[in-house]
């Protein structure tokens, strides 16, 4: 009889534990984490230290929404890592780990279609910029979501086909 009082086949005894996972603690870098702040930027936690990376980040570009890095660079060093970071300025990029960052700011982002017929129709600081992801199937690819709430809800997708150089939208929700 098990412990709810049920009757069933249950075991006796606990299992015995495996070897847990073990952190090298050598200052190598076989692990890293990147933490995205929404007031301070990055901070990278490496097994020896946690930094602080911003930059070339200012004012709202250090308001992180979200931060990844690209799929295709994750299993080069650290300083080789793409990171990419929806911020309240728009979209910042790194090539090296988060040492230094480019920018590409709501302008370049470009102005929202207006597929619902919105009056007045939103500009281009309008929405928030919420997730960014990377398509499995092309490197170049990346995906951008941006939200409003007032006066109506509305959602975007942006992407860019060129990794950032130049970007496209299509409303997606709020119709």
């Amino acid at each position: 009889i098990g412990p709810d009082g049920i009757v069933g086949n249950y075991p006796t005894s606990y299992p015995t534990t495996g070897s847990s996972p073990t952190n090298p603690g050598d200052g190598s870098n076989s692990w890293i984490a990147y933490i995205g702040t929404t007031d301070q930027g990055l901070y990278v936690r490496k097994p020896t230290y946690l930094s602080q990376m911003v930059t070339g980040l200012t004012g709202t570009q250090l308001n992180f929404r979200a931060v990844h890095v690209h799929p295709a660079t994750a299993d080069l060093p650290p300083n080789q890592h793409h990171v990419w970071a929806a911020t309240a300025d728009g979209v910042s990029w790194s090539t090296n780990g988060g040492i230094s960052w480019d920018n590409i700011t709501e302008t370049t982002l470009g102005t929202p279609v207006n597929t619902a017929g919105d009056s007045p129709a939103p500009a281009a600081a309008d929405p928030d910029n919420i997730d960014l992801c990377f398509d499995p199937q092309d490197a170049n690819r990346v995906y951008l979501l941006r939200t409003i709430t007032t006066p109506n809800a509305r959602a975007w997708l942006y992407y860019t086909d060129d990794y950032g150089l130049t970007w496209n939208n299509t409303q997606i929700g709020g119709f």
